[in-house]
């Protein structure tokens, strides 16, 4: 599975930010956070992302952050999925 994204913030402050991909992805470019990567696992996450594709992306942006949290993400995350380049499981 390949989540493709310019780079994440956590508490408000920008990480790992490519600011070459993000202009090169204008306003589309993703923003997700690492935690939520790391609290589930990417097979669980290609399954969610398939349910809620449909839905909005900033409902499933919010739902992966919550999902993440209950799996023991210990941060304040701020998530906003914008593009979903591919995913495969």
């Amino acid at each position: 599975m390949e989540i493709d994204y310019a780079g994440f913030s956590i508490k408000g402050k920008s990480h790992k930010f490519n600011e070459d991909r993000y202009r090169m992805l204008g306003e589309k470019a993703p923003l997700i956070s690492d935690s939520v990567l790391k609290a589930i696992d990417l097979k669980m996450l290609a399954q969610k992302v398939r349910k809620w594709i449909f839905n909005s992306l900033e409902y499933s942006a919010k739902s992966l952050c919550e999902l993440a949290k209950m799996r023991g993400s210990a941060d304040d995350i701020t998530a906003v999925i914008v593009e979903i380049i591919e995913f495969d499981v």
